[in-house]
């Protein structure tokens, strides 16, 4: 059997001959696919047509796998990015990056290291190295939901997989096909990936995949004393609804009310999607705020309408809340802080 993968659209395609038999399997990346045997009339009329479909394949861009199981590579990282024309030593600090990130995923790693992998948002933005990082992390996550017992390191790996990949160049069809793929799996399977589910929804909103909007609004629940996942999760169901009315409406009903950071979230929501329609309540809001740290979320979210009415993907409130604090608040290079306050069980209301 012979494996051809095509990395710009996330899909695998294999081949196996056996007499008169010609079986095929494709899909997603990291799913089993969906698996059809055909019968010829002859040996060589099978082998013809195996010929003019590899053809095809290899037209639109795939790619043979030399060794699809992988299991006697000592560095399966430097496989992968031949694919992509890396080659060490020119690139050496993105192979050693490449490397230790693809370490935090096991295979029986209970001590993940979430800034190894965060660090390949410096590489995933340049288009030079984007596919080699897709497909270093996607093998990476593929292997957590390949384990039986995904433990809470896990977590923080995939968790921080979402976060870079929201950085992917766009367009993006083939990572939001990978993302809601996981997401999706998560549910599903009932994974203990409660942190990655949160970010993974993030990521979906960042690259405006649509077709996640179904599964996103599914499992809209608000809530202000949710847990910060379930807080990513409304927030990307807003964001890729493009829905301003109901979080605001959430916001004018809580004036007099208790605070808590899923508010912020709200806020966030509004002030990622330019609602310049909102400052009013959310003047009030930040008045009223007893909790520091909430209201300097609210005065983010307000300033952020009167000087930049829609943020750029690297600059978003949304990835700010993870750690808010007066002196924190800042532009720019703040994507790690929603691994803050992940595992803590900790509630953060006034």
């Amino acid at each position: 059997m012979k494996l051809y993968l095509n990395n710009k659209s996330g899909k695998f395609w294999t081949t196996e001959i056996n007499g008169k038999n010609l079986t095929t399997t494709f899909g997603k990346i990291g799913t089993e696919g969906t698996t059809k045997t055909e019968k010829f009339e002859s040996e060589d009329k099978c082998s013809l047509e195996a010929e003019k479909r590899l053809s095809q394949k290899l037209s639109a861009g795939y790619i043979e796998e030399k060794d699809p199981s992988f299991k006697s590579l000592n560095k399966p990282v430097e496989t992968w990015a031949a694919e992509f024309a890396l080659k060490k030593p020119e690139e050496n600090l993105f192979f050693q990056t490449a490397e230790e990130a693809f370490k935090q995923f096991g295979p029986n790693y209970y001590d993940c290291n979430h800034k190894k992998i965060l660090a390949l948002k410096n590489f995933i933005i340049q288009p030079k190295y984007s596919g080699a990082v897709l497909r270093t992390l996607s093998q990476g996550v593929e292997r957590i939901f390949n384990r039986k017992s995904i433990p809470t390191d896990n977590d923080a790996a995939v968790s921080a997989t979402a976060v870079v990949l929201a950085f992917y160049p766009s367009p993006a069809q083939a990572v939001g096909e990978v993302l809601l793929d996981w997401y999706t799996k998560i549910r599903k399977q009932r994974k203990r990936l409660w942190s990655a589910q949160g970010n993974i929804a993030l990521a979906l909103a960042v690259h405006q995949y649509l077709p996640a909007v179904p599964f996103l609004t599914e499992a809209l629940d608000f809530n202000p004393e949710n847990s910060t996942e379930r807080q990513r999760e409304c927030y990307a169901a807003f964001v890729l609804n493009g829905d301003i009315a109901t979080p605001l409406k959430y916001l004018e009903s809580s004036v007099s009310g208790k605070l808590t950071w899923g508010h912020a979230y709200l806020a966030a929501c509004l002030a990622d999607q330019g609602a310049t329609s909102a400052l009013q309540i959310l003047e009030a809001l930040q008045v009223s705020a007893k909790n520091e740290d909430i209201a300097d979320a609210f005065l983010e979210a307000i300033r952020r309408l009167k000087t930049e009415p829609i943020s750029a993907v690297g600059d978003r409130m949304i990835w700010m809340l993870g750690i808010m604090t007066n002196k924190d608040i800042q532009l720019g290079n703040c994507t790690d802080n929603v691994f803050h306050r992940n595992f803590d069980g900790v509630k953060y209301a006034e």
